[in-house]
């Protein structure tokens, strides 16, 4: 048998396993690794002591959250990890990372008041808008923050098919659909 190195672990053995969460609920739903090896993660939390690090936003606001959380490549450190929300309930779904190590997250919101910068659309439309956002590769800031959505939105998708505008990478990009 012949094996060659492709510089990637090759499941063979554990590199790292870990825990992250307050004293309340917590979901992951969807990790993204980057070229160096760190892992974002993104979820919902409900927990008001859910471990934050260089955050663009370090308390809870609402009865859920959305977070968004890089670990170092080692997986022993924190690079940072922040909520992400407004007084309601906001649940992030989906994550990916460019080049640059800007995350990229897409959820839904309940939210009237959901951190925007640089929104598409600045308010919501329903009683449930999808959310586009992109951190800074330092966690400590938004990018763009948008709303998205019609009368009723369903869920979100990564999915190659999206206009380059709002492509997350050429493997991954955000996709969403509306309800008829």
């Amino acid at each position: 048998m012949r094996t060659r190195s492709t510089g990637r672990p090759s499941g063979s053995s554990l590199v790292y396993s870990t825990y992250i969460g307050g004293s309340h609920g917590e979901f992951a739903h969807r990790i993204a690794v980057d070229s160096a090896g760190s892992a974002y993660i993104t979820g919902e939390t409900h927990s008001d002591d859910f471990p934050t690090a260089n955050a663009f936003q370090p308390t809870l606001h609402g009865v859920l959250d959305a977070f968004v959380t890089k670990f170092s490549p080692s997986g022993s450190s924190l690079v940072y990890s922040t909520y992400l929300g407004g007084s309601e309930s906001d649940h992030g779904q989906g994550t990916a990372v460019d080049a640059s190590g800007a995350a990229f997250v897409t959820g839904v919101t309940l939210s009237a008041d959901f951190p925007t910068a640089d929104p598409y659309q600045p308010t919501p439309n329903g009683a449930g808008d999808v959310f586009v956002t992109k951190l800074s590769p330092s966690g400590t800031a938004l990018v763009y923050s948008t709303y998205l959505g019609a009368r009723r939105e369903t869920r979100h998708t990564l999915s190659p098919s999206m206009p380059e505008e709002v492509r997350t990478s050429p493997a991954a990009p955000i996709r969403w659909t509306s309800r008829p």
